[in-house]
Parts: structure tokens; sequence; C-alpha cells
């Protein structure tokens, strides 16, 4: 799952992927403003998660 701390939905994107799958996700995200952005895997039962604050500068979607 990826999630976009200051969007007013802050779930941008989730993925189920099998066994079978490799393991790479792609994605473009629309944000109005710098925040963090997050992205949690579960791997059995265990959840991992990763933050990184992405600037948003003028020109963007928010200007």
């Amino acid at each position: 799952m990826i999630f976009v701390e200051n969007n007013p939905q802050p779930l941008s994107s989730g993925y189920k992927l099998t066994s079978l799958s490799e393991p790479s996700i792609g994605t473009r995200l629309k944000m109005g403003k710098t925040s963090n952005v997050m992205a949690a895997v579960k791997s059995g039962d265990k959840v991992y998660t990763s933050t990184q604050e992405v600037k948003v500068t003028i020109g963007g979607c928010g200007g």
C-alpha cells in the first residue's frame, strides 16, 4: 500500500502480489503539496514500512 500523508485521501494505492509475481511496483501520484509518502508491505506475519518526504515545487499539481 502507498500512503500520501497530506492528501485528502491518504491511501493512494494497494496491490496484492502472488508468490509468482515479480516484486516490483511503479506508479505515479498526484500531490498538491510537499508530503511524506509511505510504502507498507505485508510479508507473512510482518509489516515493513518506509517513508520518504517528497517535495512538490511550483508548477506541480498544486501550483
